[in-house]
């Protein structure tokens, strides 16, 4: 490829820009000092090529529009071999892009969508952007670095790549390896810890029906309480009732049973009748059958008073004897209770757990010696306690109650908080066993991490070497001519290490240098040469016969007479396919012919040249 004429309108600092009949062969110097527009030719030549620059991105490609315009438009007209193109691109200040590209020589447009443009040019140049920029194009922040020869020529070598990924291999290597480590301590820490947290699993449900047992008995002098309480008030309100129809019922069985002796006595008197004296016999034959009726209506009397008190016997007082029975065994109950130790009521297990807090002795007030209560308890089912003898019986027999009933609650507190240390010893427990799961399992993941960066390791190693030895053999004679021409016959030759460190070859015997160690001059010249002898090899192996090369300031910290060689040199370097090289410059070089020169040094924003013939 070959650039023939460029134009362009509000580009960079340009307002207007032509440069017409640029010639195919030579040394094209385009001199200028600091923000004069040297490097915006190359800018524009690249823009218009790709609709990109090493600058700007194709989304801020709106940067390049002059500052106050609405849009920019750069036309480059250029070869391929024998065919001649015009491509002109367009971007608006608001970033909309246009390309057309044209045929010169018929005037047909062979494409006019981006996507199009850039498959042709990539058919026929056969690279993009991203090959043009790095062997085509030298631009002025490569110029500017300090490390950008040595970086260009191992980028120019195929290792740079390498190197990076062995970088940052190593790097995440170093950061999993670390990682590895702080697990490895973490999961011991934690093996620690967790055999400090000694945790019987048998000890939480022994804890748990301790405390069931604890609750129950709990709640059962609570509820004892509570009913003796209640049926003694209902004592006192049916004492009266028993004791009244207790009383009705003996006197009636007393007039059933007056009528009923009496009627004996009159039945025995009317059968007796027949063994008295005659004289009697007739005074009592008188009275014999009102006798008879009158026993059997006492007979029958007796027996109505007899069923009227078995009905109030069972309907009437029974019920008041049963309740009283209920008050009776639940003093009972209470006086068992409380006249029993609390170890001597609990299951053994419980007793176990007292045992361990020392909780076995109780209070001796607690305990009561109510044997009284159990000998009044027949008596108070048949209501013959005092309802005030009752009360404060019972009344002593509940407070016990209720005194037992808090220190069981106690009890119940005490084992709770033993509950809730199981609990959070076998949660922290589990919590350390999931944690030295997870911890196994990121340091199972760290190491497969770890044996996948060491094998990478390995292999960008072996490939940076295989890429070390395909460059020496391809550089070994082809580039010698180049780097000689440059250097002036000082160097040689480069020479790449299996390590990945560059070595300038020269005399005697192809002794070797650090490339690092060079001056800066001599690494640009041997970079130059290298990137002169790819863009050759690539013009080659894609068959153009004619290409040209835009170099950005290379030369800027050269002085003479070497600046004089090395320009001298690029002149003589060029021939097939590499037959147009553009280089700025600061200042006009003296002393050197056949120069083509380019001046930008007015410092206008409107550059219109002709070169032909310049």
């Amino acid at each position: 490829m070959i650039i023939q004429a460029l134009q362009a309108q509000n580009f960079r600092q340009f307002l207007h820009l032509n440069i017409q009949l640029i010639p195919t062969n030579g040394l094209i110097v385009v001199v200028g000092g600091s923000e004069t527009g040297k490097s915006a030719i190359g800018e524009a030549i690249t823009f218009a090529l790709f609709g990109v620059t090493d600058r700007v991105t194709s989304k801020a490609s709106y940067k390049l529009v002059r500052w106050g315009q609405s849009e920019a438009i750069v036309q480059l007209a250029f070869q391929i071999n024998d065919k001649p193109l015009l491509i002109e691109r367009t971007i608006t200040a608001d970033g909309h892009m246009s390309v057309v590209l044209w045929d010169r020589m018929t005037g047909q447009v062979i494409a006019d969508a981006a996507h199009r443009v850039q498959a042709v040019l990539q058919n026929s140049l056969g690279y993009g952007y991203k090959v043009f920029s790095q062997t085509f194009y030298w631009n002025q922040q490569l110029t500017e670095a300090e490390t950008a020869d040595l970086e260009a020529v191992e980028a120019m070598a195929g290792v740079q790549i390498y190197q990076q990924v062995h970088t940052l291999v190593e790097h995440d290597a170093s950061i999993v390896l670390t990682e590895s480590e702080r697990l490895e301590r973490t999961i011991k820490l934690q093996q620690v810890e967790a055999a400090t947290l000694t945790v019987d699993p048998l000890r939480l449900t022994w804890l748990q029906e301790t405390r069931a047992e604890l609750s129950g008995s709990q709640q059962q002098h609570l509820a004892l309480a509570e009913q003796i309480n209640e049926e003694a008030q209902s004592y006192e309100k049916r004492y009266p009732q028993f004791n009244k129809l207790k009383s009705r019922i003996n006197r009636l069985l007393s007039v059933a049973g007056v009528m009923l002796l009496t009627m004996i006595v009159l039945l025995v008197l009317a059968a007796v009748s027949i063994e008295y004296p005659e004289w009697l016999q007739a005074t009592l034959a008188r009275y014999s059958h009102p006798t008879i009726w009158g026993a059997a209506l006492l007979g029958a009397g007796a027996v109505g008073i007899i069923a009227l008190t078995y009905r109030l016997s069972v309907y009437d007082l029974n019920p008041l004897h049963s309740k009283a029975g209920l008050l009776a065994q639940r003093l009972y109950s209470g006086y068992r209770i409380m006249s029993t130790p609390l170890d001597k009521l609990l299951h053994p297990a419980t007793v176990d757990w007292l045992n361990e807090k020392n909780l076995v002795g109780e209070n001796a007030e607690m305990l009561m010696d109510m044997q009284s209560l159990a000998n009044w308890s027949p008596k108070v089912e048949n209501y013959l306690v005092e309802p005030t003898d009752l009360h404060h019986l019972a009344d002593g027999l509940a407070i016990n109650l209720q005194r037992r009933h808090q220190f069981l609650s106690s009890l119940v507190s005490r084992i709770d908080d033993d509950i809730h240390r199981e609990q959070a010893k076998t949660q922290d427990t589990q919590a350390l066993q999931q944690q030295e799961t997870e911890s196994q399992s990121a340091l199972r993941i760290a190491q497969t991490q770890l044996q996948v960066y060491l094998t990478a390791q390995g292999l960008a190693k072996r490939a940076q070497q295989q890429a070390a030895q395909r460059f020496n053999n391809a550089t070994s004679q082809s580039t010698r001519p180049f780097i000689e021409l440059m250097t002036q016959g000082q160097y040689q030759g480069v020479e790449l290490a299996e390590n990945g460190l560059l070595y300038a070859l020269h005399e005697p015997a192809q002794t070797r240098t650090p490339f690092e160690q060079l001056s800066p001059i001599n690494q640009r010249q041997i970079a130059m040469a290298l990137r002169f002898n790819l863009a050759k090899a690539l013009a080659s192996a894609h068959k153009n016969q004619f290409q040209c090369l835009f170099w950005d300031m290379p030369l800027i910290n050269f002085t003479e007479p070497t600046f004089s060689q090395t320009l001298a040199s690029l002149r003589g370097v060029l021939g097939t396919p590499i037959t147009q090289l553009w280089v700025t410059l600061p200042y006009v070089p003296e002393n050197i012919d056949g120069l083509v020169l380019l001046d930008c040094r007015s410092g206008d924003d409107v550059l219109d040249i002709k070169l032909a013939g310049v």
